[in-house]
């Protein structure tokens, strides 16, 4: 199991566990030599109580036994002083490891291709970010030093054992393998089942999220009860589960303290008769003993880790399988690839599921600094569509050229920097409106953040509310309406005035009036810069330079407001049943 923590970190760039250790091992290395210091300290502690006996309290010399008596506190006082400082040490590098070992995740999700990230369910995310982490600490902490001290325990105390009596020693040596056999039986039989609980714990997380997060919906429907049947039938699994880990805990320790305990009576019968015939001194035998129950100790210990190593050893394969998955990595160009925002869309194929082609043969221009309306029916892949231009996804098959480059060539840093998106749902974290525009800046002057808040139609509502710009936005953005989410976002889109812009259905939940105002205002702001605006409401996209109508697949008709009424019996369709008259 320690070989399989030492790997967690093997990813396709060969990216080991030891370089995460690296940095603390000038911590560890004296830790554990600390550890040892102590260990040997323990193991002369019998060594001197034999002394005390056979050569003091036997021959009533009062002297040696309380220098014998002395000696005993000091090297005890040893053990525990450098035992202490170890633990703090260990402490320390392990938490420090975790950090950056969390880090290291956050880092690698953040660095997927969105394809990837929609497999990976948050709930399941964060069990490995936050629990899967913390038994890794628990291992590096606590476990690798039990399992060393312990080692070092057994090994020692064998040593004095056959240096008093190679009989008894080979008696106790046997009974140690036994234990170490039962120990490493469990241990593999454990691995398996905190694998399947920590797996079922990040299905239960999953639900618990998708509850809170989709709670309104549930209490809409009156779902509560069902929800809570479906929560509860993950938490009986887990349950179970937990059970039998359990059950195979409570197996395993009596078997240790089984064999245990026969050493003990192995140790007490033939020691017993070689004190009697006066082969061996009565201090050996306590001394003897003594040792026993140094080799009892750790091999307890060593059983009580067995739940820490198999625990860490299945959050280490769940860790991995993050880590393992590829990074989103494209080539690097030493300058600015996306201009003039140019896109050109030549055979582009793509489907989310297999067998279900959502997009297929899509021909499209998008023009240097035009403002472009797509418009269809719903599901047609007009967000798919976004999403592809701006990189998100990689068409399956032909390609989209952004100023004469594959978007699968163009760094992902520079997609991020010169092609803003406005989502029809935006996400709002929970910090002042201001801090919510500025996300994607460091900084803008009190005139330019006016300026973009009167083309984003925020004013009216900064100036309304009692805290102005520094009112905070609260979770799922629940103390604002879904037209000022919208309009914020926007805002957030525009600080950055980035050469492409595209905008998903981003004026769905804003009034006609609003709407037309805010367009208005944007299109004169983003003149001879590329905007590509996704709708279902013909208001949203009558105002851009060209309308491309997407449906089966493929752009079937594009031209200004008025050539589409006239030329797309489609497009006219969906005119007319939003109320207009042709």
């Amino acid at each position: 199991m320690i070989e399989s923590f030492l790997t967690i970190m093997k990813t396709a760039d060969n990216v080991s566990v030891y370089g995460f250790f690296k940095p603390h091992l000038r911590v560890l290395i004296p830790a554990f030599l600390l550890v040892a210091v102590g260990i040997i300290a323990e193991l002369f502690i019998p060594m001197v109580t034999q002394k005390a006996i056979d050569s003091g309290i036997a021959r009533a010399d009062v002297r040696l036994t309380v220098i014998c008596g002395l000696g005993i506190i000091a090297l005890a006082l040893t053990r525990a002083g450098f035992q202490n400082f170890a633990n703090i040490l260990f402490t320390g590098a392990s938490s420090k490891v975790t950090k950056e070992l969390r880090s290291a995740l956050m880092k690698h999700v953040f660095s997927l291709e969105f394809s990837r990230i929609d497999k990976l369910q948050t709930g399941r995310l964060m069990t490995r970010v936050y629990s899967d982490t913390s038994q890794i600490r628990r291992l590096s902490s606590f476990g690798f030093r039990m399992m060393f001290q312990g080692i070092l325990l057994v090994v020692g105390s064998n040593i004095m054992i056959f240096r008093i009596d190679i009989k008894i020693g080979f008696l106790v040596l046997l009974l140690t393998l036994i234990n170490a056999s039962l120990f490493a039986f469990f241990a593999v039989s454990a691995r398996k089942l905190f694998l399947k609980v920590q797996n079922q714990l990040g299905k239960m997380n999953s639900t618990i999220q998708q509850n809170f997060a989709g709670i309104s919906v549930v209490k809409i429907f009156s779902a509560e009860e069902k929800e809570i049947e479906n929560f509860g039938a993950e938490a009986d699994k887990l349950k179970n589960l937990s059970v039998k880990v359990g059950k195979l805990m409570a197996t395993a320790f009596p078997l240790f303290m089984l064999v245990i305990n026969l050493g003990i009576l192995i140790i007490l019968q033939v020691g017993g008769k070689e004190v009697l015939s006066n082969r061996l001194a009565i201090g050996n035998l306590v001394a003897l003993t003594n040792y026993l129950f140094m080799i009892m100790f750790p091999l307890m210990m060593l059983g009580m880790s067995m739940t820490i190593f198999a625990q860490a050893s299945a959050s280490s394969q769940r860790i991995k399988e993050i880590l393992s998955i590829p990074r989103d990595e494209r080539e690097t160009y030493s300058e600015a690839l996306i201009k003039r925002g140019k896109v050109k869309i030549r055979g582009l194929s793509f489907s989310h599921t297999e067998g279900a082609s959502l997009l297929s043969g899509l021909d499209l221009d998008i023009r240097e600094g035009e403002t472009l309306g797509i418009i269809g029916l719903t599901g047609c892949g007009k967000t798919t569509l976004l999403n592809l231009i701006a990189g998100f996804y990689f068409p399956q098959e032909g390609g989209i050229e952004i100023d004469g480059v594959e978007t699968s060539r163009i760094p992902v840093s520079e997609l991020r920097n010169k092609i803003a998106v406005v989502f029809q749902n935006p996400v709002l974290f929970r910090m002042s409106v201001k801090d919510n525009i500025l996300f994607d800046a460091d900084r803008i002057s009190d005139d330019e953040l006016d300026e973009i808040s009167d083309i984003s139609e925020l004013n009216d509502f900064v100036n309304a509310s009692s805290g102005g710009m520094e009112l905070e936005i609260m979770p799922r953005g629940i103390n604002i309406s879904g037209g000022q989410r919208q309009r914020i976002a926007i805002a957030r889109a525009l600080v950055s005035n980035k050469p492409v812009l595209l905008l998903d259905d981003s004026f769905s939940s804003l009034d006609r009036i609003t709407e037309s105002r805010l367009l208005d205002k944007l299109l004169r702001y983003r003149a001879g810069m590329t905007t590509v605006i996704v709708s279902q409401k013909i208001s949203s996209i009558k105002k851009a330079d060209r309308i491309a109508f997407l449906h089966g697949g493929k752009i079937i008709n594009a031209g200004k407001h008025s050539e589409m009424l006239e030329e797309c019996k489609l497009y006219r369709e969906v005119y007319t049943s939003q109320g207009y008259e042709t």
